[in-house]
């Protein structure tokens, strides 16, 4: 049980966490039923309906399938509100799945890049190796002799990479 606003409520369920790495405010969030909430949580201020919102969340039953849960909502929505679904100004909409979509795409190219980056790198040592003077090296590679430049340097990001 919880209490908000001297109300108690029972919980009845848990969301699975939504973000990665800290408690931002949507694994803080807490849902109620939308009746409870309009009569004892209703929006205040001047021209602003009782049975006003700021917000809807909602998802498609089947994965996937985000195109045809939207249109149904919008179909809802404007015929309870006398107007026609097609309006795309009528709808605020922050669609989450699209910008995970994105997000993944810049991610994606970040990897292309930084991989390539290394690529480069360890093409211009090896490049570089004949011509680049050899100290003796201490500890583990000091003791196996690996006075070799590129062994040395793949190795040593081998090791620090895991």
């Amino acid at each position: 049980t919880i209490t908000i606003n001297d109300v108690a409520f029972t919980v009845v369920g848990r969301v699975e966490t939504i973000s990665n790495g800290n408690n931002d405010s949507d694994n803080q969030k807490v849902y109620i039923p939308l009746a409870i909430m309009q009569e004892l949580f209703a929006m205040q201020g001047d021209n602003i309906p009782r049975d006003a919102l700021n917000s809807l969340q909602y998802q498609p039953t089947v994965v996937g399938e985000i195109g045809a849960a939207k249109a149904a909502v919008h179909k809802v929505i404007a015929a309870r509100h006398g107007f026609d679904p097609s309006l795309k100004d009528a709808f605020d909409e922050w669609d989450t799945i699209q910008e995970e979509k994105t997000i993944g795409l810049v991610f994606d190219a970040m990897d292309y890049f930084l991989g390539s980056v290394g690529i480069v790198t360890l093409s211009i040592s090896v490049q570089c190796a004949p011509y680049c003077a050899i100290v003796p090296v201490g500890g583990f590679f000091g003791h196996c002799g690996a006075y070799n430049f590129v062994l040395h340097f793949l190795l040593r990001g081998a090791i620090s990479a895991y």
